[in-house]
């Protein structure tokens, strides 16, 4: 759930080190996948990314960042 109201179920995977999830949905009547992947590069802190595919084209990138625990 975002803070526009937008929520999805997603179906997460772990592959090579990272966690990887992928959701369908569809804008302006269009079929979208969206990506999200976790790199658990190292504890407390992993990188991450956010990606699309519109209609089944190739991966683009939206989102990226690093994320580190406080202790």
């Amino acid at each position: 759930m975002d803070n526009t109201g937008f929520g999805a179920t997603s179906k997460g995977s772990f592959q090579g080190g990272n966690w990887i999830y992928v959701f369908d949905t569809r804008v302006e009547g269009k079929p979208l996948k969206v990506r999200f992947t976790i790199s658990d590069t190292s504890v407390p802190s992993c990188t991450w990314k956010n990606e699309f595919s519109m209609a089944g084209g190739s991966w683009t990138l939206f989102g990226e960042g690093k994320a580190t625990k406080v202790q």
